[in-house]
């Protein structure tokens, strides 16, 4: 059972948090940060100024990896493909390496 790190769960931000983060972050993004550790379904990445975004487990690679802490620690480059209404930053590394982006 994973036990995240109560400093690094996804918060909901408040109404002005998530203007400021919807203008420096859009969907088409593509933004890079280490993998702070594995949560349910997938991995949680810092983006920077106190950003975390969610990297679902089938979006990690072409093919699903087998071990997600394997990837904790690297540095990855990601494209943003969901912001939510509660503000959940959704992005894919598989996305990059698929047309158009391959």
């Amino acid at each position: 059972m994973l036990v995240p790190d109560p400093n690094d769960v996804v918060r909901q931000p408040s109404l002005d948090a998530l203007r400021e983060i919807g203008s420096r972050v859009d969907v088409g993004d593509v933004v890079t940060g280490p993998v702070l550790h594995e949560v349910e379904g997938g991995l949680l990445l810092d983006i920077g100024a106190g950003l975390k975004v969610f990297l679902p487990a089938d979006q990690v690679d072409s093919r699903p990896p087998c071990d997600l802490r394997d990837w904790i620690g690297r540095t990855l480059q990601c494209l943003v493909v969901k912001i939510d209404e509660s503000g959940l930053i959704v992005v894919s590394r598989r996305a990059l390496h698929e047309p158009p982006f391959a």
